[in-house]
């Protein structure tokens, strides 16, 4: 059974009988220290356990007793224990004596359940006070997480602490006025904690964590220069790194002098970020569509500050999750310093910023002129046009993920899918014709189906080889070189002219061999094979081809500049080619295509 041995508040142990009685014999225990098991309601001498005492305590109790009233300080000090006993004692750490509940109450709950408590919560301000979240977000959101499993963790120590402590002191039959007050303690920190966790712990884990994996739960943004790079439009969500791309744009792009601002607002401190680099730039802010919330911080940096007729500006207060409104307090006073300076009327920075988190306050243009926010609309000429209305953006969209090429792009090619949107909505706005948005969009298809063509099916790559010799013969028909342009020239230009020399039939097999293209590949991708491989089946192709049209015509496949005089030969050599190898077992020519496809300039 282990013991626990108490001397003057020094608590000693465990030690079993044979060590105890060990103690006792060599006079390094005394009748009136106090000992402890469990089992035992309190803390007890040892004159007054008979357990303790046997056969040893009648031939040392007299000794013992004078060697306690005689000992020096100096003995008690220097006193030697039993090694097994020494090292345990060393061992026990402050964090693991608390977590027994064998430190004092008023040490556990005062210093461990309160000082440190308040210490955490001084260095999380201080951090909170720091540039930190800008300058390095992901990490500052990983320190957040890390903060709440820690409290987490050191919540739970201390309240077990203070409950074991507060037993044991009730226990030694102590004040229980205070030993029960810590134990209500003990509860009501039980009840907050879960609170807490629930309330604000909880929805800031799990923003934090997002931010520190680098996606941001509020979306995305976009960056376009318009009109000759001479203006550059910020669309989507305010979001850590978006200032950084913009400089380097900006950087890039030197003769950039109007910045565009669609934005439904973000992260506060990235808006101040945008806001200073727009400042030093000495650019002038210009929105078509709309900007809110964290996005006026930056808007109001212009300097000339431009409005589309059709657009507004949305203000109202921070929000962050689980953050009360009483800690933006120092914030809205130094963003509301900055519109002061840039000659913003003070009646308008104190309405927008007494407007509630889950309100919007859209003040008219005339308020806003009035109030000095905005100076201005721009000429007809002065701004490129940018910023599509949501109305016409979400019809728009919703049209094209009836197209079955354009929702097959949205699927597997996001990317592409979004420049396809951004040039259409671009075009409507600009009022381009079918024509010239065609003209825009064929290069962006084709590069998405000439790019996933080696990694497609077998049956996907030999549809469109079908479809290429249809194509080309539609083409051969109408105008040789157009044949040419088809084949040789993708991409350059041509597309309009081209299209119109395909049948409605011709054109709506396209759209669905494209779409197996995109879907194939995305699905499986097959490596290319090596020329080795393929080496016997070309050679077979070619001198067929050689064998009707004679070397030099077939040589000419390879350096095709050299008989664009001859569109015509240039044309029925490609047809003939594809034919060819079409011709071979479908293994055979599906292997043959996923190499030319994969090595085509």
């Amino acid at each position: 059974m282990d013991w626990y041995i108490s001397k003057q508040g020094v608590k000693e142990g465990p030690y079993s009988d044979t060590q105890i009685q060990s103690l006792l014999q060599e006079g390094r225990l005394a009748p009136n220290h106090l000992a402890w098991r469990f089992g035992l309601a309190g803390w007890t001498p040892i004159r007054k356990l008979s357990e303790l005492r046997g056969s040893a305590w009648s031939h040392t109790e007299s000794a013992q007793l004078f060697h306690l009233g005689t000992a020096t300080e100096t003995d008690r000090a220097t006193a030697r224990f039993p090694e097994r006993a020494s090292v345990k004692i060393r061992r026990d750490s402050y964090c693991a004596r608390h977590w027994r509940g064998e430190l004092s109450l008023p040490v556990s709950l005062w210093i461990n359940g309160n000082l440190i408590s308040l210490a955490l919560a001084a260095s999380v301000m201080a951090v909170a006070a720091t540039d930190a979240v800008n300058e390095m977000p992901r990490w500052f959101a990983a320190g957040g997480v890390a903060y709440w499993l820690l409290l987490i963790v050191m919540t739970v120590w201390q309240l077990v602490g203070v409950w074991r402590s507060a037993g044991k002191y009730l226990a030694a039959g102590k004040s229980k006025c205070w030993g029960r007050l810590a134990l209500a303690m003990v509860i009501l920190g039980i009840f907050a904690s879960i609170f807490s966790l629930s309330t604000v712990g909880v929805p800031q884990s799990m923003e934090f964590a997002q931010l520190a994996l680098g996606r941001d739960p509020i979306g995305s943004y976009q960056l376009r220069l318009l009109r000759d790079a001479t203006e550059l439009e910020v669309s989507g969500a305010i979001i850590f790194g978006l200032t950084d791309e913009v400089a380097k744009t900006l950087d890039g792009n030197p003769k950039v002098k109007i910045i565009h601002l669609n934005s439904h607002g973000g992260r506060v401190g990235e808006a101040r970020r945008l806001r200073d680099l727009i400042a030093t730039r000495k650019l002038a802010t210009f929105t078509a569509a709309g900007c809110f919330s964290a996005c006026t911080l930056a808007y109001a940096a212009g300097e000339r500050r431009l409005i589309g007729r059709n657009a507004s500006l949305g203000f109202h207060q921070y929000a962050f999750p689980g953050v009360q409104q009483g800690a933006f307090q120092r914030q809205y006073e130094k963003d509301k310093n900055d519109w002061l300076a840039r000659g913003i009327d003070r009646a308008f920075v104190e309405h927008a910023y007494a407007t509630a988190h889950n309100d919007l306050w859209r003040p008219g243009h005339a308020e806003l002129f009035t109030a000095r926010f905005v100076t201005g609309y721009p000429d007809s000429n002065e701004v490129a046009m940018s910023g599509i209305p949501d109305g016409q953006s979400t019809k728009l969209e919703a049209e094209l993920s009836k197209h079955v090429l354009f929702a097959a792009l949205k699927k597997d090619e996001p990317g592409v899918y979004r420049r396809v949107v951004a040039e259409l909505k671009n075009g409507l706005k600009e009022g381009r014709s079918q024509t010239e948005l065609q003209e825009i969009l064929s290069p962006l298809v084709q590069s998405v189906y000439r790019e996933k063509l080696p990694h497609a099916s077998n049956i996907a790559l030999l549809g469109f080889t079908d479809l290429f010799i249809e194509q080309t013969q539609a083409l051969y028909n109408t105008d040789p070189a157009l044949c040419y342009q088809y084949v040789y020239e993708a991409g350059q230009g041509g597309g309009a002219e081209i299209n119109k020399s395909f049948s409605q039939e011709l054109k709506e097999k396209e759209m669905f061999v494209l779409v197996e293209v995109i879907r194939s590949a995305a699905a499986q991708v097959p490596p290319a094979p090596a020329q080795e491989q393929v080496q016997q089946q070309l050679k077979a192709v070619f001198a067929t081809l050689t064998e009707r049209h004679g070397k030099k015509d077939v040589a000419l496949l390879t350096n095709p500049a050299r008989g664009k005089s001859n569109p015509a030969k240039m044309c029925v050599l490609a047809r003939e080619l594809y034919q060819n190898i079409r011709k071979l077992p479908q293994e055979q020519s599906a292997m043959v295509l996923r190499f030319m496809f994969a090595n085509a300039k």
